[in-house]
């Protein structure tokens, strides 16, 4: 679980459904991009939006990224 982006999406009073809309995914990809399921495989431009919608700071949602992954390889 991306516990950091779980987090930034509560925070942004957003619904999964929400979130994806707003990045042009669909509900069922975010949700397996939240839970880890998709691993590290997130399109440099679907990670950028989600730092944008999410309104976070790219740098530093790019460094819970890496944590996240040094965690979960």
């Amino acid at each position: 679980m991306r516990e950091y982006l779980k987090q930034l999406r509560k925070k942004q009073g957003l619904t999964q459904k929400q979130v994806a809309s707003k990045v042009g995914i669909s509900q069922c990809y975010y949700c397996q991009i939240e839970k880890g399921w998709r691993g590290c495989h997130i399109g440099i431009d679907t990670f950028y939006k989600l730092a944008n919608v999410l309104g976070a700071d790219f740098n530093e949602f790019f460094k819970s990224e890496i944590k996240w992954m040094e965690a979960n390889t």
